[in-house]
């Protein structure tokens, strides 16, 4: 999507995609796709997925350059800052 409408950097990104944001965020990080602000809804309640998903996940986006800083009451919606957002970086496009 980022290619056909020639953007070149993502502001904010929501997933709420059932289950497949564990897939989508290992594709992002492969890609270096990097949003200034990414907010995820964890689906581990479902029964193939699991809290270790949601665990693994988190820390390999912290890896990628991200810190939480919302966490809703029930724990499955989870948002993220780029720590670029957060230093004195220029931020990309």
């Amino acid at each position: 999507i980022m290619q056909k409408l020639q953007h070149k950097q993502i502001n904010l990104l929501k997933m709420d995609i059932e289950g497949a944001e564990y897939l989508a965020i290992e594709d992002m990080i492969k890609k270096e796709i990097k949003p200034h602000q990414l907010l995820i809804e964890f689906h581990y309640r479902f029964e193939n997925i699991g809290l270790k998903a949601t665990k693994t996940a988190i820390k390999n986006l912290r890896k990628f350059g991200f810190q939480v800083f919302y966490v809703s009451k029930t724990g499955e919606e989870v948002s993220f800052i780029s720590t670029e957002l957060l230093t004195n970086k220029p931020l990309q496009g």
